[in-house]
């Protein structure tokens, strides 16, 4: 599943956000693995946009990178739930 995310970069100080296009490979209750071609740094602050699907409605999950493995031409990135994450889990399945 493709989600749109906003990255925070704390080493730039700009104040615009970047909107990136991430895809989900794996997801359990404490966080989320996904792939992008761009590299994130360790700590970074990741917004995830859940889209509604079928009757139910989206959501936005914060999360904060652990790790950015490069594989080939894109990065696998690994990201904790800022908040607990049930409820949103369940709507992904």
């Amino acid at each position: 599943m493709h989600v749109t995310a906003v990255r925070r970069q704390a080493e730039v100080h700009s104040h615009k956000p970047q909107v990136v296009s991430l895809l989900v490979y794996d997801i359990s209750d404490g966080g989320v693995g996904v792939l992008t071609s761009e590299s994130f740094g360790s700590d970074e602050e990741v917004t995830l946009f859940i889209p509604p699907r079928g009757g139910r409605g989206g959501r936005d999950v914060r999360c904060r990178v652990t790790r950015c493995e490069g594989d080939r031409d894109r990065f696998r990135i690994g990201l904790v739930f800022r908040d607990p994450l049930n409820e949103a889990v369940n709507r992904l399945h």
